[in-house]
């Protein structure tokens, strides 16, 4: 199987990347391109032609102070990536089987308590309106690509993801905390249930559309918090309250850390997704506190 794959040096491309070639596939890393007035990524024709799948995980990242230049650079490497990817399919001989497009569950945005599937309402806010438009532009291959996939990822846990790294430094000086009054939802999944859950989109068929990459046990910030801290020995002394998180981040304080939502992977269940990491403190206790997997 041929399966190009941008944003191939993050944290999800490398390890599907390297799942893949680790079975025998063939992967095609696109590259962005440096120049300004150029093509959103180096490739060549022939790279694109006959892919069975490609996957467009390029995004900028979001956990910092959104300045206005950042704001455009979060919406530029989503949204313009998925469109020229979309454009090149269309001028192909032999487009890709199938097209999955990292989306997130920022689409959602901020909504308290309520539980949220594929099927619920898009939200408000910055990230909700880049991820409509990241989706839009995607869903602009078809028809030429018979099945597009909106990848709304959670926050992914890795002990090497930038979360965790954070998190672990900061118990480790004592200075772990909450955000709020911690009742906001943290909709998670591990690193290797993702990549797992885009080998199993890829390979089945049936599943098209918006895909909530997420853990079936979403969580309270509180509650990822105190599992945090009981998977590395570390009490949770603070809670950062909100006029202060709004103060050091700003937009991206409010929309990010002080928000949640509520999102259960209602399609990965329904098509026979089995999730090897589902309850958080297990496997934080084996990814970060010193267990050993079985």
């Amino acid at each position: 199987m041929k399966v190009l794959i941008s944003g191939s040096s993050g944290l999800i491309g490398s390890a599907l990347a390297a799942s893949l070639e680790a079975d025998g596939h063939g992967v095609v890393r696109l590259k962005r391109s440096r120049r300004a007035d150029g093509d959103f990524f180096d490739a060549a024709p022939r790279d694109f032609e006959g892919a069975d799948a490609a996957v467009n995980l390029c995004g900028f990242g979001i956990m910092r102070r959104w300045t206005a230049s950042v704001k455009r650079e979060i919406e530029r490497s989503r949204v313009e990536s998925a469109g020229f990817l979309s454009s090149v399919f269309s001028k192909l001989a032999s487009p890709p089987k199938v097209f999955l497009c990292a989306s997130a569950t920022g689409f959602y945005g901020n909504r308290g308590d309520e539980t949220l599937t594929e099927e619920s309402a898009p939200g408000e806010g910055f990230l909700a309106d880049v991820a409509r438009r990241w989706e839009d532009a995607a869903n602009r291959a078809a028809p030429q690509v018979p099945r597009i996939v909106n990848l709304r990822f959670g926050v992914v846990l890795s002990k090497r993801s930038a979360a965790l790294r954070v998190a672990k430094v900061a118990f480790s000086l004592g200075l772990g905390a909450k955000a709020g009054d911690g009742s906001a939802f943290v909709s998670w999944i591990s690193l290797a249930d993702a990549v797992r859950a885009m080998r199993f989109v890829i390979d089945n068929g049936a599943v098209c559309g918006p895909v909530n990459i997420v853990s079936p046990s979403p969580v309270r910030g509180g509650d990822f918090s105190r599992s945090v801290g009981r998977a590395l020995g570390r009490p949770v002394p603070f809670s950062v309250g909100e006029r202060l998180v709004k103060l050091v981040f700003g937009e991206m304080g409010k929309e990010v850390i002080m928000s949640g939502a509520r999102v259960v992977p209602q399609k990965l269940l329904k098509d026979g997704f089995r999730f090897e990491d589902e309850d958080l403190e297990t496997f934080l206790r084996l990814e970060i506190g010193g267990g050993r997997r079985g």
